[in-house]
């Protein structure tokens, strides 16, 4: 059980808090996937097995053109089209009696598809179903962290949005982990009349609403799962977090911008075979960046490690240019090994030494290790806890919720305002006009790229999937600080 930390607040604060927002929520959750929850209206989807092509503008019904009035009875758009034609006829003098006038049909102009209000479905996996009140009423479990920080973020977000002036609906939904779960949920009325999905967040559930969410042309968002096989030939699904060779390849550019001509060495565990691919990714980027004529040669070696000492990791070291070490493990046991070691010779070498994404959340690190070897990470998230819109945020969750909001209620606000926006301003078909789209969120950036089969280009026509390509990258510096370097 987890019992989450207040801000000395009194007992009967602390009591209201869980009470009405935790226990609260949880018996209206299982009330959602019975009863209507929506105070707006149903809209016409497009129907089953009939998907929209991603160049194809909505149905009428969910498009109203500029200078069309949009008149809303018992729950159905009905347009009322004014003259607005789709040609232009042009004349030209007449010679004789015979010539007629030609006709030019003008290009046809994607549209927005901006509403007044827009329905959305967030699937968390609260688990509520496991749900057992202590006699305080401020016990969690566990597994419902997770979700129930992420919600809580985005309530803030929902109600910021609110003030902006977009009206939003949202029907929150518990996925309990399991796609069988999943499948009622998509089978109700709002889920299949929504504007847009956020969640779930485990790969399996994922894959059930990605299939759902392609057939119906609703635009989906991967918030957490960074993972690129939940779906393919899909332009409908975006993955918020960047895959691993995402982050692999924003550390390489940030490497030979940063520390052009250095000596690289890449060192992963013999016994992973993903380790080693991951280091295979910076050595397939070297010889892309030779081919590109960006530099003669990249000075790059590859070290499958096993139980080496210092003196052997040494030999792969240079005595007089700097060393980075891109260490590709995410292994807890394996990475405190090779960073002992490597702080036993940063006497003798110069190391700058770049650690994987999920470093950030082992505890067991020795900060002072990382700090005296000029260590550097990437991550997909970063709190300036200086900047305005934070302290805005922190200081609305501490009013609502009594307690300081976790990486993950920032991580969902940072999501339910991003896309809120993006909704307001381009309508649910927003994925048709990312060139448009404002990519600067709280905590990250959202650069949206098409992919087809790992390859990013923005000349794709039917990407497998969008992902967001930016990345964060940090230094540790000697003072135990935490500093953005790119």
């Amino acid at each position: 059980m987890f019992k989450k930390n207040s801000i000395s607040p009194s007992p009967k604060t602390h009591y209201t808090y869980f009470n009405i927002t935790f226990v609260h929520f949880l018996c209206c959750l299982l009330l959602v996937s019975t009863l209507a929850n929506s105070a707006c209206f149903n809209r016409n989807r497009v129907p089953k097995g009939e998907a929209r092509p991603p160049g194809k503008p909505s149905n009428t019904a969910n498009n109203p053109k500029q200078g069309q009035t949009v008149v809303r009875e018992h729950g159905t758009d009905k347009l009322k089209p004014q003259n607005n034609n789709t040609t232009t006829e042009i004349f030209t003098p007449k010679t004789n009696d015979l010539e007629k006038p030609v006709k030019r049909v003008e290009p046809v102009k994607l549209q927005k598809n901006i509403q007044s209000s827009y329905d959305i479905a967030i699937m968390l996996p609260f688990n509520a179903n496991s749900y057992i009140p202590n006699a305080s009423y401020d016990s969690i479990p566990e597994k419902s962290v997770m979700a129930l920080e992420l919600y809580e973020g985005m309530l803030v977000g929902l109600d910021h949005l609110q003030q902006q002036g977009l009206q939003l609906t949202a029907h929150i939904y518990d996925t309990e982990k399991k796609p069988s779960k999943v499948g009622r949920i998509l089978s109700s009325p709002e889920v299949q009349g929504a504007d847009f999905i956020l969640g779930p967040i485990y790969n399996k559930p994922l894959k059930t609403v990605a299939a759902f969410a392609k057939e119906r042309g609703i635009y989906h968002v991967s918030p957490l799962s960074p993972s690129t096989k939940v779906t393919s030939n899909n332009p409908y699904y975006f993955i918020a977090n960047p895959s691993i060779e995402t982050h692999c390849e924003a550390l390489f550019n940030y490497l030979m911008e940063a520390h052009k001509n250095k000596h690289y060495v890449t060192i992963s565990n013999a016994t992973s075979s993903k380790e080693s691919k991951t280091a295979g990714l910076f050595a397939r980027f070297a010889r892309e960046y030779v081919g590109n004529g960006e530099f003669s040669e990249v000075n790059m070696t590859q070290l499958n490690y096993a139980s080496h000492t210092e003196e052997e990791i040494a030999a792969y070291l240079s005595d007089t240019q700097e060393n980075v070490i891109i260490v590709t493990s995410f292994n807890e046991l394996f990475i405190n090994d090779v960073i002992r070691k490597l702080h036993m010779l940063r006497d003798t070498y110069r190391i700058t030494l770049v650690g994987m994404p999920n470093w950030l959340e082992i505890s067991s690190l020795q900060l002072d290790y990382l700090a005296h070897l000029n260590f550097h990470v990437s991550t997909p998230f970063w709190v300036d806890e200086y900047s305005a819109v934070h302290q805005r945020f922190k200081q609305d969750y501490i009013t609502r919720f009594q307690t300081y909001p976790s990486n993950n209620a920032a991580k969902g606000y940072d999501l339910i305002t991003h896309f809120g926006r993006t909704l307001k301003d381009h309508g649910s078909n927003f994925g048709l006009f990312l060139n448009e789209v404002a990519t600067q969120g709280t905590y990250t950036n959202y650069q949206f790229a098409p992919a087809v089969n790992n390859t990013f280009s923005s000349l794709t026509a039917s990407p497998d999937y969008y992902e967001n390509k930016y990345v964060n990258i940090l230094r540790y510096r000697p003072d135990f600080i935490f500093e953005k370097v790119k």
